[in-house]
């Protein structure tokens, strides 16, 4: 019984992706409880990196490196009578910037520094000025040097001749042409402008380039044509491009979009989070939440209390936060405690629908922004929960989890659980404010697009319906008013034209004054409820400056409330005509 170890010495450093080991597969156990470790030295128990079994076939295992340097790969079996492998496989590549089997040699001058091919060599994005061959290894001759150069016109300014040999000189210093003098330039007056090299003799041009002065570029921070434009939030303070204002190597984080200028929200800030468990060191418990308290600073957590910790010893440690509602995750910033202790290293982040993410469908890729701080790439996933999980028998830290994205489409506010208006061509709203930017549906109305004009329309049609009603109304009761007024004066005048003729008329009718419908039965329809009443049909307002025209006016509503057939009315009407007669 004892310690038994294997190791391999690849003979050079390289980045370790993945180790596969194999066993005897005729039945004998004589590799379970072994340990992997990988290195820098051939003592694995000084190493860095301990790999843990990510996952296993019958007599297969694969062992994450999470891209580490290494030299050595260590199998270790403690407390047992033997180890017994069948093949151990140490897959990875060579460090930037070698190439070859054996990763020993150089790569060539490829364009804008990048690395080489690191089997073949080769630059995929051609050479740096001044080299060719397929290994950017040959450099090529600038024929022009000090070759004779022609140009249309010539500028003279602050005593100086911009002459075209200044542009082949071999200073491509361009900073402050008009103190170093050392570019050419034709007189702005001029039409055409032409500048021209004559090499002497053919060549094979393979290709040219061109310095123009730096002088007159934009500024930190500013691009366009004009330099009148600033540029977005660029990974790491980088510069933009000058022109397009487009950031080369991505965003910082919190920041998206071509420009990075579009914010984004973070949506872990003091959500709920959950740990596998807690260690308690110090008087502190090192809870979950301190990871998303805002507070990134990780130099002195044991002092600072500003980071989370799981408690050692314990299988398959993890980490979770729950938004608590599904949103569009961009990407997620992790933060590593900075005071030299590793307690994170061959982490993995997990998104999903569910708080289990050991199952997920989406574990995310990981690029190292800084020594001490990652980006995990989620390509606009839909998720609730984010997780934290480190294999095997490794304590989690975490000094700040922040979590990108923005709310689903159709939805806005700080819990994005309020539902856009009707905003055009069904456009998503502004996913903070909830506004339509480029304006609402037909219909609708109102900032947020949610006002139903139609509704209105028909509200006002009401009330227009209402006072048609009421002028139809009033309408008719003038219209009966002037029917009577007409009646009355008919009859009036033929009284005073044939007083027998009208009594003759009377008593065929039947009609007698000395009965109940006399001065007593005007007097009761005159009453004060009457007149309330009949000034509910026609206002006052419209009545004869005539008094008794007015009492006409007022009383005929009330007839019609009183009087049920033609002798009553008839009788009234007789009664009105007495009355008209003694006042005048």
């Amino acid at each position: 019984m004892g310690n038994h170890t294997w190791e391999v010495d690849i003979g050079f450093m390289f980045i370790v992706n993945h180790v596969l080991i194999y066993e005897r597969s005729d039945g004998t156990d004589q590799l379970s409880g072994f340990l992997v470790i990988i290195g820098n030295n051939s003592n694995p128990w000084r190493t860095e990196m301990a790999l843990q079994k990510s996952h296993s076939t019958r007599h297969k295992y694969i062992l994450f490196a999470d891209y580490t340097l290494a030299r050595f790969v260590s199998v270790i079996r403690q407390n047992s009578t033997t180890l017994t492998l069948c093949e151990v496989e140490v897959y990875g590549e060579c460090l930037h910037g070698k190439y070859s089997e054996f990763c020993n040699l150089t790569c060539g001058q490829c364009s804008n520094g990048e690395p080489c091919n690191k089997d073949t060599g080769e630059c995929l994005n051609g050479c740096k000025p001044g080299w060719t061959g397929k290994l950017c290894d040959k450099g090529v001759r600038n024929f022009a040097l000090n070759k004779f150069a022609y140009q249309s016109s010539t500028e003279y300014y602050n005593k100086f001749y911009w002459t075209a040999d200044k542009a082949v000189d071999g200073n491509t210093d361009g900073r402050n042409p008009d103190f170093s003098r050392t570019c050419s330039e034709t007189d702005i007056r001029m039409g055409i402008h032409t500048w021209e090299v004559d090499i002497g003799f053919m060549i094979i041009v393979k290709h040219v380039v061109i310095y123009e002065r730096s002088d007159r570029k934009c500024s930190d921070g500013m691009y366009s044509e004009f330099c009148n434009r600033t540029y977005g939030q660029c990974s790491n303070g980088d510069p933009c491009n000058r022109d397009t204002g487009e950031c080369f190597r991505g965003c910082e984080p919190g920041w998206t979009g071509t420009l990075c200028d579009k914010v984004l929200r973070n949506f872990a800030l003091n959500k709920s989070a959950y740990q596998s468990s807690t260690l308690y060191f110090r008087a502190f418990n090192w809870t979950a939440d301190k990871a998303v308290d805002g507070n990134t600073d990780g130099r002195y957590p044991g002092t600072s209390r500003t980071c989370s910790k799981t408690e050692k010893g314990i299988r398959n440690q993890s980490w979770e936060v729950d938004i608590g509602f599904l949103l569009i995750v961009n990407h997620v910033v992790i933060y590593d405690r900075s005071d030299g202790m590793d307690e994170l290293s061959g982490f993995q982040v997990c998104i999903g629908n569910h708080s289990n993410q050991r199952n997920t469908s989406k574990p995310l890729l990981k690029k190292q922004l800084s020594q001490f701080r990652y980006r995990c790439i989620a390509d606009n996933f839909v998720a609730r929960f984010v997780s934290v999980i480190r294999p095997g028998k490794r304590t989690i830290s975490l000094c700040e989890v922040e979590v990108y994205g923005e709310c689903l489409d159709g939805m806005y506010s700080e819990f994005c659980n309020r539902t856009c208006g009707q905003c055009t061509n069904r456009e998503p709203c502004d996913k903070d404010t909830g506004e339509c930017h480029s304006g609402c549906e037909p219909g609708w109305t109102g900032v947020l697009c949610d006002k139903d004009s139609s509704a209105k329309l028909t509200q006002t049609l009401s009330r227009a319906d209402l006072t048609v009603i009421g002028g139809s109304v009033a309408g008719a009761c003038v219209g009966a008013i002037i029917i009577i007024i007409i009646i009355i004066a008919v009859l009036k005048r033929g009284r005073n034209t044939d007083t027998g003729g009208t009594e003759m008329e009377m008593n065929e009718t039947g009609v007698n004054r000395e009965e109940s419908f006399g001065y007593t039965v005007v007097e009761e329809i005159m009453s004060p409820s009457d007149y309330s009443v009949a000034s509910s049909c026609i206002p006052t307002t419209t009545a004869s400056r005539d008094g008794s025209e007015h009492a006409v006016a007022q009383i005929t509503e009330a007839k019609y409330e009183k009087f049920q057939d033609r002798g009553q009315i008839e009788s009234f009407i007789y009664s009105i005509i007495n009355d008209t007669e003694t006042g005048s």
